[in-house]
């Protein structure tokens, strides 16, 4: 019996620190996502204030604003769709947890 016990204690923290990772990595994109928009707007205000001194630079700010705004909707859509495979993880995980702690309580 213990050993099943250690197994499911092992399995649990397995699933905790799985989650754990998850949880990290879509921040890490949420933060990326941020500093990207940062840059985006740093170019977009770059293009009025070259508008008037040099409108070929400005025209390549805003050239390289879009792309960049470009960058993050993709980055966007697919933080969406990874977010959904996460829940969708993490709610397994979650009842896996549930399932090993009904065994642990039992044992």
């Amino acid at each position: 019996m213990s050993i099943e016990l250690d197994e499911l204690q092992r399995w649990k923290r397995q699933l905790e620190a799985e989650k754990a990772e998850l949880d990290r990595i879509t921040q890490k994109d949420r933060e990326e996502i941020e500093r990207l928009k940062i840059r985006c707007s740093v170019l977009e205000n770059a293009v009025w204030s070259w508008r008037v001194t040099d409108p070929d630079a400005a025209d390549s700010f805003a050239n390289t604003a879009s792309e960049l705004r470009g960058a993050i909707h993709r980055k966007e859509a697919e933080l969406q769709m990874k977010n959904r495979e996460v829940k969708s993880r993490l709610h397994e995980m979650d009842r896996l947890v549930l399932t090993i702690n009904e065994r642990i309580s039992q044992l």
